[in-house]
């Protein structure tokens, strides 16, 4: 019974040690701790309000530059000043997150712009119509774009959105005129450059100017498609450039064969003068009866000038 109690409990220190070498052997090493990742700081989270006051002071940044562009800063100082002023009370709501009086601000300020920008063609257009005489063409929508553009100085400041929608009317009046105009003058323009083409094709400046010839065919072509297109101020242009450009051509084959001809006049002349004077010089030292022209052989100087002396002396005879 001993002997038995001792076996076992033999057995169970060895098993105890080995399970211990065990366990140490296969215990891993420790992994190094790793480093913290930098916190990114928030992006402030912004509201609907705020992002509407965004898009519109980004919008006034860019209508602003427009009418810059068309030079409404000089030509109306006084409103532009008051479209700018708005546009600084519409930054200054944004810095202090007041995005409802931003957002006013800078719509009140991008309608002013665009009331300038309108004016600014507005001005263009009437100036183009006046001087090419255009209102006699469609005078009832001269009449109402001249009464429209006349109240736009007086709503500017007091309710910009009306300003604004009488300027676009104003614009659209313009350029129903200008549009009428340039439709009628048009077909009196086609009319001079077809006359044009004609003395230039009567004198072949086709062959006679080639290049210049074949580029001002392509305007005139290209009027017509501007003409089928209803851009009538294009078309007129351009037949009236074609028309200056055929005449300038006709003009200028004209003076190249008139060069060619007195030319030619003045070497006819010479050889009828060179002609002349072998004439005379035959009459006054003809050449000895047997004479053939030019010969490689000389000539006997002495009996030249007996035949001559002779014949002159017998004419002198018959004289008398």
């Amino acid at each position: 019974m001993n002997k038995t109690l001792k076996t076992l409990f033999y057995i169970l220190c060895i098993s105890v040690l080995l399970f211990g070498f065990g366990a140490c052997k296969s215990q891993p090493e420790p992994k190094p701790t790793p480093k913290p990742e930098p916190v990114k700081p928030a992006e402030p989270v912004k509201n609907e309000e705020q992002e509407k006051a965004t898009r519109l002071l980004d919008e006034l940044a860019k209508v602003r530059a427009e009418a810059v562009k068309l030079k409404a800063d000089a030509a109306y100082p006084v409103q532009f000043k008051s479209a700018d002023d708005t546009a600084a009370e519409a930054k200054s709501g944004y810095e202090a997150n007041n995005f409802a009086v931003a957002q006013e601000k800078a719509q009140r300020a991008i309608t002013q712009y665009r009331t300038l920008i309108n004016q600014m063609q507005i001005a263009d257009l009437k100036a183009k119509i006046d001087k090419n005489d255009l209102s006699s063409y469609d005078a009832e929508n001269y009449k109402k774009a001249e009464s429209l553009s006349a109240q736009i100085p007086g709503l500017y400041e007091s309710d910009p959105a009306k300003a604004f929608e009488l300027s676009e009317q104003a614009l659209n009046y313009y350029e129903t005129v200008k549009e009428a105009g340039f439709a009628s003058l048009m077909n009196d323009a086609k009319k001079k450059a077809d006359e044009a083409r004609s003395r230039a094709d009567s004198v072949k400046a086709a062959t006679a100017m080639k290049d210049p010839y074949a580029k001002t065919v392509n305007r005139y072509r290209a009027a017509g498609i501007a003409a089928g297109n209803k851009k009538y101020e294009q078309a007129y242009t351009g037949y009236m450039t074609a028309a200056d450009e055929f005449n300038d051509i006709y003009e200028k084959v004209k003076i190249k064969q008139a060069q060619a001809t007195e030319a030619m006049e003045r070497a006819k002349a010479r050889q009828e003068a060179s002609s002349k004077l072998a004439q005379d010089a035959d009459r006054e030292a003809p050449l000895p009866e047997n004479a053939e022209g030019f010969s490689e052989e000389p000539i006997d100087l002495d009996e030249l000038q007996r035949s001559t002396t002779t014949g002159n002396a017998a004419s002198s005879g018959d004289g008398r």
